[in-house]
């Protein structure tokens, strides 16, 4: 039985899988439940510590591809019911890092487009404060 997962697994991987699809994202073999392979969105890869079909409490590990960041949890684990844990994340390259910045106000400046402190910078509270990123292009 566990050979037909293993081919199911391969095959798996060899199609685009859809929920309308006849295989299962989840199996049981004399009561052990298992987890396929989970989302793999683009741009990103996933790492296990063995091959699948996954025992509950395997972690999956997502890194992305060079110059693109992750937007989601680095991780998901097998559950019990077959299913893996919350939501696959999402791989993206920020068009904004280090592109001018302005604002209307304040007294820092801003300089270039971070995510990140401590190179923020505030504007002045009033109702039309603003801040901006020229992304040097279209999008």
């Amino acid at each position: 039985m566990r050979d037909i997962l293993t081919l199911i697994f391969l095959l798996e991987s060899l199609i685009p899988f859809t929920k309308a699809a006849t295989l299962s994202s989840s199996a049981t073999i004399s009561s052990t439940t298992y987890c396929l392979q989970p989302d793999v969105p683009e741009n990103c890869h996933v790492i296990f510590a063995q091959s699948g079909p996954y025992p509950v409490g395997t972690v999956a590990k997502y890194n992305c591809a060079l110059g693109y960041e992750r937007i989601g949890l680095d991780e998901r684990k097998c559950s019990e019911n077959g299913q893996w844990s919350g939501v696959a994340p999402l791989c993206a390259i920020d068009v904004a890092a280090n592109k001018p910045a302005e604002q209307s106000s304040g007294q820092s400046t801003a300089q270039n487009a971070v995510l990140s402190l401590p190179n923020c910078a505030l504007t002045d509270s009033s109702k039309s404060s603003w801040w901006s990123v020229n992304l040097l292009g279209t999008f």
